[in-house]
């Protein structure tokens, strides 16, 4: 079993066409033809999961609000298996994304951070679930949002060698041991607070790797692949080029076809080698894309 934690987020996608400014303000005014709704962030990671296995359980936190009545609607028509917390502080984290001529003009955020007390909430629910389930492998998804607060004990709930972690956090001290660390070229300079060359990546990952106790660091670096730092096995991985419509939800591909291929116990190098491929196959499309390109569906 799978467990998928994380900042869930309610996608919303307006279509439209852009044919003059507005007279108001230099702004472009969109004639609204449609819009959609999908879950994203953390949710994403576990909906493309269980593309592939059943095996997948996905746990997060909404508000008290009416996305997240939209929310539990969409996770049952996706029969995702979700255990969710309502949080009384913080509303459930909305992106509104507008487009024209399926290139994006504007994204509207709405969102406030979660509480200690409601992080703390979900991880007593996933532990109690979790002596119900043979769980091999947790996946974290945080966007820095505090569905995983930065003063969560995280070691006294999962285990941390069994844990993948995709966090946008500055600190990582809370996933100290775990079993995988992924981030991408920007949030490594922000983690490390300067401004890196891709040259100096491989270095500066050895001494995260190292400082952290992490088995495997990963950072991916758009068009130009992604870099591997573990004892044995550090490398660069190239990718093909190909025309980008969206990387909305690239990572979270990314991630999640990694933990799939972890999970069924394949090597760190063929497992990081399929998930480029799956990353860069859904940056073709627009919105949260994912198919199983090499059908390594379980």
């Amino acid at each position: 079993m799978i467990y998928v934690i994380g900042d869930l987020m309610l996608d919303s996608y307006i279509n439209g066409e852009v044919n003059r400014l507005s007279p108001e303000a230099p702004v472009p005014i969109l004639l609204k033809s449609d819009e959609s709704f999908i879950l994203g962030g953390a949710c994403n990671v576990a909906s493309n999961i269980k593309n592939l296995t059943k095996k997948v359980k996905y746990f997060g936190i909404v508000g008290d609000d009416k996305n997240a009545e939209l929310v539990k609607k969409l996770l049952g028509s996706s029969e995702i298996d979700a255990h969710l917390i309502f949080s009384e502080n913080a509303p459930t984290i909305k992106k509104t994304r507008f487009f024209s001529s399926s290139k994006q003009i504007l994204r509207v955020d709405e969102e406030n951070k979660f509480s200690l007390n409601d992080s703390e909430s979900l991880f007593k629910k996933i532990k109690k679930e979790s002596e119900n389930d043979e769980v091999d492998l947790f996946v974290i998804s945080d966007y820095n949002k505090n569905t995983i607060h930065p003063k969560l004990k995280i070691s006294e709930y999962i285990n941390m060698e069994k844990t993948i972690i995709d966090s946008k956090k500055t600190s990582l001290e809370i996933f100290k041991g775990a079993k995988l660390f992924k981030c991408n070229f920007l949030e490594l300079q922000n983690l490390l607070k300067n401004d890196l060359n891709q040259e100096d990546v491989m270095k500066e990952l050895n001494q995260l790797r190292d400082f952290y106790n992490f088995e495997h660091v990963v950072t991916t670096l758009g068009p130009k692949g992604c870099v591997l730092s573990n004892v044995n096995n550090s490398k660069n991985f190239k990718t093909e080029k190909v025309e980008v419509s969206d990387v909305t939800g690239a990572g979270d591909n990314f991630i999640a076809t990694l933990a799939f291929m972890l999970w069924k116990n394949k090597s760190i190098i063929e497992s990081i080698d399929i998930s480029l491929k799956y990353a860069t196959e859904s940056v073709k499309h627009v919105g949260n894309f994912f198919d199983d390109i090499m059908n390594i569906k379980e």
